[in-house]
Parts: structure tokens; C-alpha cells; sequence
């Protein structure tokens, strides 16, 4: 499999030329192993494997390759997760991206208050679809859990037991259960026993670099 695609041209450069930061994806399964959706990341260079540490930057560029390049290209039709600051959720630049494509993922340092809440709140009267990241055992974010469409819980940072009261607990019909850091097979057995629904990690497929080009 390709772990890198281009898009655009890249052959014949130019110096008016535009650079699209790198753009990672990596894709989020069902337990049949079907692609649902992809969790976009921006890199620092086409050659980086880490994301980038500024949160802010990385989602604005990610925002900007979304629009100039479109969801059909990036995503292959499919939703796009998107990283999700404090300062990013409260500034309402999602709203430049079209709600049925897009899973706006708060990070683990968003926290739960009043501002928060009511941003939440917009989003999902504006048909927009939530995920907590990094969600645990006793999370500070509990209060927003109301909102969320997807739980993404880090499996290898706790017992199986406890993943699995998460799953109990949290687990509905309007609320999925995403395991990730999936990094073999045991793994993902593990995480199909405790009642998690869909999946991430390094046993599926390692994030695919993607290019573009803006002319």
C-alpha cells in the first residue's frame, strides 16, 4: 500500500508557486476493518513522522488545505477528524467547513465550562459531529461527554477493565466508542471484548502522507 499520494501538480514548479503544509491521514475502522472516516494531522515536512506541537497552526492549515483542496480529495469522501484546541473551539473557525464532513475532536487540554458548553452546544445545533480525545477514567471533561459522537480512548494506558466500564458507561447508540493506538493484533482483540465499535492505530495502517500544491 502507498503510504504517499500526490496531489496536483508537482513536476514543473514555479516560484509563485504556494506550499500546502503536509498533511497527514490516518484512518479510523469498524471491526470489519472498513474505513469510516480519516484523522487529518499536519506535518512539520513531507520527511517528519511527528505531528506538528503547534495545535493552533496545525488546524488552521488543516482548515485551509480542506477548503482549498476539498474533502473528496483528501478523505476520499469520507468524514474528516480534525484536531481541536481550547482557542480554536471558542474562535468558531469550524464554521468555514461543511458540517456532515467534518468530526471537530476536542484535545485532552479543552476544558469543561461554561464557555466550552455553550461552544459545544453551537456546534451540535449547527448539525456539526464532537469526539473527545484522550478520554479516561475519572476525565475532567466527563460534563461534556453529553455532547460527543465518538470517545477516543488510548488502550494502552489502562486495563481492559477499565476501558470496558468506560464502554459501559459511556457507550450508546449516539455515542461511539473509538480504541485507538491499536498497534497489533491483540490489541485489537482486546478492544472488540471490551465493546469498542471503531478503531486506530499502527495495526491497521501507519498515517499516509499526503501533498498538494496550491498554483
Amino acid at each position: 500500500m502507498r503510504n504517499e499520494d500526490t496531489m496536483g501538480t508537482q513536476a514543473h514548479s514555479a516560484p509563485s508557486e504556494k506550499a500546502v503544509p503536509c498533511i497527514a491521514r490516518q484512518p479510523i475502522l469498524t471491526a470489519d476493518e472498513s474505513v469510516i472516516a480519516y484523522e487529518l494531522l499536519v506535518r512539520d515536512d513531507a520527511e517528519e513522522t511527528r505531528s506538528k506541537t503547534d495545535t493552533d497552526e496545525a488546524t488552521r492549515a488543516t482548515i485551509d488545505a480542506l477548503n482549498l483542496i476539498g474533502l473528496g480529495v483528501l478523505c476520499d469522501g469520507r468524514a474528516a477528524f480534525i484536531p481541536c484546541t481550547h482557542a480554536m473551539l471558542l474562535m468558531g473557525y469550524f464554521s468555514l467547513l461543511p458540517p456532515a464532513e467534518v468530526v471537530i475532536e476536542l484535545q485532552d487540554k479543552v476544558p469543561d465550562d461554561g464557555q466550552v458548553r455553550g461552544a459545544c452546544e453551537a456546534l451540535k445545533q449547527s448539525g456539526y459531529r464532537v469526539a473527545l480525545d484522550n478520554f479516561a477514567p475519572a476525565d475532567r471533561r466527563a460534563g461534556l461527554a453529553q455532547y460527543a459522537d465518538y470517545l477516543k480512548i488510548d488502550i494502552r494506558q489502562y486495563p481492559s477493565a477499565q476501558t470496558a466500564a468506560l464502554v459501559t458507561e459511556y457507550g450508546s447508540k449516539s455515542c461511539c466508542m473509538l480504541a485507538t493506538k491499536v498497534e497489533n493484533r491483540q490489541n485489537f482483540v482486546d478492544a472488540k471484548h471490551s465493546g469498542f465499535t471503531l478503531y486506530q492505530g499502527y495495526f491497521f495502517r501507519h498515517p499516509e502522507r499526503l501533498r498538494a500544491r496550491q498554483i
